[in-house]
């Protein structure tokens, strides 16, 4: 059987949705009903119960927040994560907090090493001085300068 690695969509402090990966598929559930709430996007707003999912990436939504394939942004995080072609879910997870619009996925702590481990998905960011995987040594000489923030400039900037 193979993990699932299963996130929280945050926008802000408020938890909108959950973002689940397995076996390259990705599939996104928006689960904010609340009257008044914040607005991840319009799509979501007109029809709430749809799931947006994708095979190979991570939902449309959710890539227009990802560097493009092939920029240098995009090749930096490859190197960061040891990985010459990085699932989108993976970049996602990785750039976590730095996301544009005030979003973050957030893996949920209560799953499994395993699921953490999976070999095609990083589902947590490395934090300074460990590897891309947990419990590996890191034996970068940069030690705490590799996890500087990057700048991240999305497709597009939502209205504040």
């Amino acid at each position: 059987m193979t993990d699932e690695v299963t996130a929280g969509v945050f926008l802000g402090d408020r938890r909108v949705g959950t973002l689940r990966y397995r076996e390259g598929n990705t599939w996104f559930d928006y689960d904010d009903r609340a009257p008044v709430h914040p607005v991840l996007g319009q799509a979501f707003e007109a029809n709430p119960d749809k799931r947006r999912s994708a095979s190979g990436s991570v939902p449309e939504w959710f890539a227009n927040l990802l560097p493009e394939q092939g920029s240098g942004l995009r090749n930096l995080v490859g190197r960061e994560l040891g990985r010459s072609n990085p699932h989108d879910f993976q970049v996602l997870m990785f750039l976590g907090e730095d996301l544009p619009g005030n979003v973050a996925p957030r893996a949920r702590p209560e799953l499994p090493g395993a699921a953490l481990e999976h070999p095609r998905v990083v589902a947590v960011r490395p934090q300074a001085g460990r590897a891309g995987r947990l419990g590996e040594a890191d034996d970068d000489q940069h030690g705490d300068q590799r996890r500087q923030r990057l700048p991240v400039s999305g497709k597009h900037s939502p209205r504040r």
